[in-house]
């Protein structure tokens, strides 16, 4: 699976979700810039990542969706993120 992650309609970069479970990150730098300007960002959401043990923060957004619509696009209007699967 892949998502696109969005603060405040804002691109800040991709999330990939392999067979296994595993996730990896690769941030929009330009995205991220004006994003970390509005709110505050976890560390997770401004490098880049190999595959690696789920990122808790998207994890839970994505185990939370799918018990209520689904999953293809998470946000909750508690916050300015948004995630939009894209395969």
């Amino acid at each position: 699976m892949k998502y696109e992650i969005y603060c405040k309609n804002t691109l800040i970069g991709v999330l990939e979700i392999n067979s296994d479970g595993q996730y990896k990150y690769t941030p929009n730098n330009e995205g991220v810039e004006v994003a970390k300007k509005e709110v505050s960002l976890i560390h997770e959401m401004q490098v880049k990542s190999d595959w690696r043990e789920p990122i808790p923060f998207f994890k839970n957004r994505i185990d939370n969706a799918k018990r209520f619509s689904d999953g293809k696009i998470i946000a909750y209007h508690t916050d300015p993120f948004k995630m939009i699967c894209i395969e």
